[in-house]
């Protein structure tokens, strides 16, 4: 593993984020309208620390599009929601840095692009203000110096994500590109809903009643069907396992392409209100470089319906092809539903800093006094313990999970004599998580009937079906010393519910 230490964004732009740290209501005293209504409407104001906002009010706050000259000679130009910088943005520092990407919450989070003042630069995703995810990291020149995953500024290398940044950029374009449309101005096709609703409904038969020939069948005995309903504005449909499939043919460029996708985006967000659009940007692997999920609100659980919309590219024929797929029952995440009267505080307070450090690998956490030995190959300077604790689990210690890649966490576990008393400890923590989280989380569960185990797994509901993001895993299972085992784990992992279909060779 590599650190790349020019990537140290809390030393290099400290300064510039003095402007990010003020935002407040423009109701206090200290600040003063300079012009226009900054109330709600169109102003410019000059806050307490003589930072100049010109743009966009609601109720007194910062809400819209906006410029703000910072006092320090920072300049941010982009979008704000309640006072917080939130949506795509450009920010000029005044030490050389430029960070142009999305914001969450006044924080650099999503796809960016931060330009150092050297000329080199990092395009890829971003997290906690730091390159998390997948990126390139280019010299002056604009020769690769890393590509693949970074963690909390850290490049991994090698692992599953060797070359994954350059093939990110690709996803990179696209959602560049994206930002450009409004699918309130795409043409309803109102045979689109009527043809969704046929697809549900044929669900219930395995899809038996729409469909056709056999088109093909694998080594492994996986058959294709010719799909007998067309959706409109698609090619040819077929069937697969239980999935059906459009096709709506091959695109020359990506300008193209991504034209149509955010087309039939228009007429799914359209055919259906209740659909959730979730970003799936978990594992994306050759030949999908991009993919948006619609899943179903069910009241306790997103969703068994629903729908995925894939972007693929084939670089030795210069050709991207766009698919619809519907599959109906194929997966459902549940929502934590707490009960804040059962909350144990402490343990809800500690296991939410784990969950906002796990980015950071847990340095913040770190106790620094203490030694931990690692097991067999690991780096011993990779392991060590922490300074809080989760009542009932005491002291926990950090680890990597794989050499080899970026999931990392920390654990802590508690031991059973019978079965009985171990699935009764494996209950009883999952109802303290559920009860130390709140309604934004949601959770799978995974049982092996076979063999003794069981797997709960929690993540924030806009995190899913992301590349990497903090979650709480809970393992039930038998130790090697064939005792009975309940870990807890949170670590930077993925988190996805819906399996993914390779598309058809057309």
């Amino acid at each position: 593993m590599l650190y790349i230490s020019y990537i140290n964004f809390k030393e290099k732009a400290s300064t510039g984020l003095l402007c990010l740290l003020f935002l407040f209501s423009v109701s206090s005293v200290f600040s003063q309208c300079c012009s226009g209504d900054c109330l709600n409407g169109y102003g410019s104001m000059i806050n307490q620390n003589g930072d100049l906002y010109t743009g966009n009010f609601k109720d007194g706050l910062y809400n819209g599009y906006a410029k703000m000259a910072c006092s320090n000679g920072d300049i941010y130009t982009g979008f704000y929601v309640s006072n917080l910088k939130q949506g795509w943005g450009m920010m000029t520092y005044s030490n050389g840095l430029k960070y142009e990407g999305e914001w969450v919450k006044d924080e650099m989070q999503g796809d960016g692009t931060l330009f150092y003042p050297d000329g080199k630069k990092h395009i890829g995703q971003f997290r906690n203000n730091k390159p998390n995810g997948r990126g390139v990291y280019y010299d002056a020149n604009d020769n690769i110096i890393a590509d693949g995953f970074f963690e909390d500024g850290e490049y991994i290398q090698g692992g599953i994500f060797k070359n994954g940044g350059t093939y990110y950029l690709e996803t990179y374009k696209i959602n560049r590109l994206l930002q450009q449309y409004n699918i309130n101005e795409f043409p309803f096709i109102s045979g689109f809903s009527r043809t969704y609703n046929v697809l549900k409904n044929a669900r219930a038969d395995n899809y038996q009643s729409v469909r056709g020939e056999v088109v093909s069948e694998s080594i492994k005995g996986q058959v294709t069907y010719e799909g007998k309903i067309k959706i409109p504005g698609a090619g040819n449909c077929y069937i697969i396992a239980d999935t059906y499939l459009a096709n709506y043919g091959e695109f020359s460029s990506l300008e193209s392409v991504v034209n149509k996708f955010a087309e039939v985006y228009a007429q799914i967000s359209a055919a259906d209100k209740n659909f959730i659009i979730v970003n799936d940007v978990s594992s994306l692997e050759p030949p999908c470089i991009k993919r948006y999920l619609f899943l179903k609100d069910e009241g306790d659980y997103y969703s068994q319906d629903w729908m995925y919309l894939s972007i693929y590219e084939w670089k030795k024929d210069q050709k991207y092809f766009l698919e619809l797929g519907c599959g109906f029952g194929a997966g459902k995440v549940k929502k934590v539903i707490p009960q804040p009267e059962k909350k144990d505080t402490l343990f809800a307070r500690n296991l939410l800093l784990l969950l906002n450090d796990a980015g950071n690998s847990f340095r913040n956490l770190t106790d620094n006094d203490s030694t931990h030995i690692c097991m067999a190959g690991m780096d011993s300077l990779a392991c060590y313990n922490l300074n809080i604790e989760l009542p009932g689990l005491g002291k926990l210690r950090y680890f990597p999970v794989h050499t080899d890649e970026s999931n990392k966490g920390v654990s802590g576990y508690l031991e059973a004599a019978t079965e009985k008393e171990a699935k009764k400890i494996f209950h009883q923590l999952i109802t303290q998580v559920k009860n130390a989280l709140d309604q934004t989380y949601v959770y799978t569960e995974l049982i092996d009937a076979d063999k003794f185990s069981s797997e709960i797994l929690f993540a924030s509901f806009s995190d899913i079906h992301n590349d990497h993001a903090p979650v709480v895993r809970i393992n039930l299972g038998v130790g090697e010393e064939k005792n009975y085992q309940v870990l807890l784990t949170v670590q930077y992992d993925f988190f996805t519910i819906i399996p993914r279909q390779l598309p058809y060779s057309w």
